[in-house]
């Protein structure tokens, strides 16, 4: 299930089936939906979404990640 809170925060990552739910997501009024295409725009969102800097906790020390 999702948050009732309209401004919650969703970070997607993915092709169609992707592409469907931000689509679905947004049809059902969320205001923050964010369909990343690759791991560049993964990292951008830790500075350009609000309230998302614990993107950068899965940066640091994860071997194997990148």
């Amino acid at each position: 299930s999702y948050p009732k809170d309209k401004n919650a925060s969703f970070l997607i990552y993915g092709r169609d089936d992707a592409y469907r739910l931000a689509q679905k997501l947004t049809t059902d009024g969320y205001k923050n939906v964010y369909l990343l295409r690759n791991l560049y725009d993964f990292i951008s969102s830790a500075f350009n979404v609000e309230g998302n800097k614990d993107v950068l906790l899965y940066m640091t020390n994860h071997d194997g990640l990148y």
